[in-house]
């Protein structure tokens, strides 16, 4: 839930007939939008137990200056496994962004209990302004779960998403159908959205269902496949609000079903098993 790419000199053209992934399905037909997006990089233990995930910020291609950056994290406590209490109350921090390194701002987020982790960042740019956000579970076993950052307030103008699937919340998968819904109101939502890969390939472009949200389902990936057990891939779904483009990430890893795929079923089966162990152990020391 990949998430950076340098800016490019292009010809000056309104930001929203800019190629933003270099490509589209059919070039002839029809043209991919500047967007940002996050690319995310992959989830490591610390040895305290607290968890921490790198991003980086992809900035739009449109050739034009970023004039200010701002990004924001809000962690959601979860329910461990088997029930017990959460570990804080969700809030939104400021997240800081380092220095961009060939174009990109990386960033980094930890956490030491189970929390979803909703990402956005909000671009000003000569060219007009850009959002783009992602979403994320993280695992951690730290002994004091303490989160860190200053806290502030929902950022102005949220152009706020839910993403929902049916399937598992902690291992998004090819097969499963997603949906994601723009929590705007009726007369702001776009008639479609366009689905990207992490090369800014067009994949499809879902049209507004009955309930103003936009569903996909990811097809099977044999190349995901022969990746390994915990394979993933990036997912861009890009619409507009007002004129702004919005490019969401999700990450989505090889199915644990897919061709009777027993060594992606057995790695999920073991984080919910370490998970459960871990809430017991802290349950009987605190006995």
């Amino acid at each position: 839930m990949s998430t950076f790419q340098s800016s490019l000199a292009l010809m000056i053209l309104p930001p929203f007939f800019l190629i933003a992934g270099a490509a589209t399905a059919d070039p002839g037909r029809e043209v991919v939008p500047a967007y940002a997006w996050w690319r995310l990089g992959e989830s490591r233990r610390l040895p305290d137990g607290r968890v921490r995930r790198d991003l980086e910020l992809i900035p739009p291609r449109t050739g034009a200056e970023t004039e200010t950056v701002q990004a924001f994290l809000r962690l959601a406590p979860l329910t461990p496994p088997g029930g017990g209490k959460r570990t804080a109350e969700a809030a939104w921090r400021r997240l800081a962004l380092s220095r961009p390194i060939r174009g990109a701002f990386p960033c980094s987020i930890e956490a030491g209990g189970f929390f979803r982790a909703e990402i956005w960042a909000k671009l000003e740019t000569s060219a007009g302004e850009f959002w783009a956000a992602t979403a994320f579970n993280l695992y951690g076993q730290a002994a004091d779960p303490v989160l860190e950052g200053e806290i502030a307030g929902e950022p102005e103008g949220l152009p706020r998403l839910s993403l929902t699937s049916d399937g598992e919340d902690y291992w998004p998968q090819t097969g499963h159908n997603f949906r994601l819904v723009p929590e705007w109101p009726e007369a702001e939502r776009p008639e479609s959205v366009k689905v990207l890969d992490s090369e800014g390939q067009l994949l499809t472009t879902p049209v507004r269902d009955s309930d103003g949200g936009f569903g996909y389902r990811p097809p099977h990936d044999s190349a995901l496949d022969r990746a390994g057990d915990l394979a993933w891939k990036h997912i861009v779904f890009l619409l507009e609000r007002k004129g702004v483009p919005i490019g969401f990430t999700l990450e989505v890893h090889r199915s644990r079903h897919g061709r009777d795929n027993l060594g992606a079923g057995l790695a999920v089966m073991s984080v919910s098993l370490a998970a459960t162990a871990f809430l017991f152990r802290r349950r009987k020391v605190r006995r």
